[in-house]
């Protein structure tokens, strides 16, 4: 009998060992287009992320803005190579019995991605200040490192809390075997122990409240970035219409010189004759109509006919002196215009460049918020309102789970869509390669 009983046992250890394989396979056949997809799109983010840390870091000027991208580029390359434990749990799935690696794992991820989280937040309140309040206080370089080491190091200390709520938890698995209709795997999730479930569900609060606070902070800001904008190309487009056009400056400098000649010529007239005849004074009373209806000052006009009419050198030398003084004048006004068109033109080319980073910045934001929001819809909704069981392995929640890193991954492409520079940078480095294979 105990024979038949030990031998019994081991048959059905060896069928529920089979039966577990097999179970085993079917999930990683389930899940090889999740498996291929999310491989080939972490071999694009790894390429990406080098690009941008090698653009930022070496290639361009380095601004605030541009250090802050760096340092998001350095954590995104980071979390792509973590993506490969993501893909290997996918391998093992419901094989998973290591504790200190579903520890590490989760920690590594958790920590990482809520600093890309919290850079993001950091770059859309300088963008805030950086437009909304250009007097203020503004990151430098060396302060936007500090801040995103400081708050790296936030996260880390809060993502410790890992190490508690995460472990292999056992799973029933179905079978097709009537005789074992299921067996027993393992998946690396949340604890399923009941001692420590306020202490899960209170994280998972703390997570939904952060989150939260961070979108509302990216609706404030680029809100209020979008309205300042606008009201600074409303203004800009104001002082266009109001400042006048240098033609209409140009055009006054010749009817000023043709008026100078004519005095001139006047003058000259006056002292060779120096006498006063009548077709003399037709003629200075026709110059005078032809400089009023060329648009001269009256009272300057009448004010040379009469000077004229005396025949006194010292006096033409005044005219002169006058013209000389007119034509500064004109000059000067020219010059301030010029001014103004220049500063206008430059405060114009300032405000699309620092508009066109932030539209890139606002498009990264985006793209962290469609990645995080199926993320945390499937850790609160899956893992903390019910029990751990076999509709978790779905490869709906599987992929809702591994979106944060399609974030990591879409960033380079983001960069590159929206700036030029960066844009022609990568196309000649793949241009490059090209040409090496050839």
């Amino acid at each position: 009998m105990t024979q038949n009983s030990s031998y019994t046992n081991l048959t059905l250890s060896s069928k529920w060992d089979e039966l577990l394989q097999e179970a085993h396979r079917k999930k990683v056949l389930e899940y090889m287009p999740l498996i291929v997809v999310l491989f080939v799109l972490v071999v694009v983010g790894l390429i990406g992320n080098i690009l941008t840390i090698l653009f930022y870091g070496f290639k361009i000027k380095k601004t605030p803005t541009f250090v802050l991208i760096l340092l998001l580029a350095i954590v995104d390359l980071i979390v792509c190579c973590l993506a490969f434990t993501t893909i290997a749990d996918l391998c093992v799935n419901i094989m998973f019995t290591s504790e200190i690696l579903c520890k590490c794992m989760y920690f590594l991820d958790h920590w990482l991605m809520l600093s890309s989280v919290l850079i993001l937040w950091i770059i859309s309140i300088h963008r805030y200040r950086r437009i909304c309040k250009p007097l203020g206080r503004q990151l430098d370089e060396r302060s936007a490192k500090i801040v995103v080491v400081m708050t790296t190091t936030l996260s880390m200390v809060y993502c410790i809390h890992v190490f508690i709520i995460y472990k292999p938890v056992k799973l029933n698995i179905s079978t097709s075997d009537d005789s074992v209709p299921i067996v027993v795997g393992h998946y690396c999730t949340n604890t399923d122990d009941p001692d420590i479930r306020d202490v899960l569900i209170t994280f998972h609060i703390i997570d939904i409240v952060s989150i939260l606070f961070c979108f509302a902070t990216f609706v404030f800001t680029y809100g209020n970035i979008w309205r300042t904008v606008r009201r600074h190309t409303r203004t800009a487009t104001t002082l266009k219409q109001a400042v006048p056009s240098s033609s209409t400056v140009k055009r006054t400098i010749p009817i000023q010189n043709n008026l100078e000649q004519t005095s001139t010529v006047s003058s000259k007239d006056n002292i060779s004759t120096e006498t006063t005849t009548t077709q003399m004074q037709m003629s200075n009373i026709t110059t005078l109509g032809v400089s009023l209806r060329q648009g001269n000052d009256l009272g300057q006009s009448v004010g040379d006919s009469e000077n004229e009419s005396t025949t006194s050198v010292p006096k033409d030398n005044q005219n002169k002196f006058k013209s000389q003084n007119a034509q500064k004048d004109l000059s000067s006004s020219k010059a301030s215009e010029d001014q103004k068109v220049h500063a206008a033109s430059k405060s114009s080319t300032t405000l699309t460049r620092e508009r066109n980073i932030t539209l890139m910045m606002f498009a990264v934001t985006v793209g962290l918020v469609v990645c995080f929001t199926p993320y945390f819809i499937g850790t609160v909704g899956t893992r903390a309102l019910s029990s751990t069981n076999e509709s978790e392995l779905n490869i709906g929640n599987e992929l809702a789970l591994r979106f944060p890193f399609f974030n990591s991954i879409i960033n380079p492409i983001i960069f590159c869509v929206f700036n030029p520079q960066y844009r022609r940078y990568v196309l000649g480095k793949l241009a490059a390669c090209l040409l090496r294979r050839k």
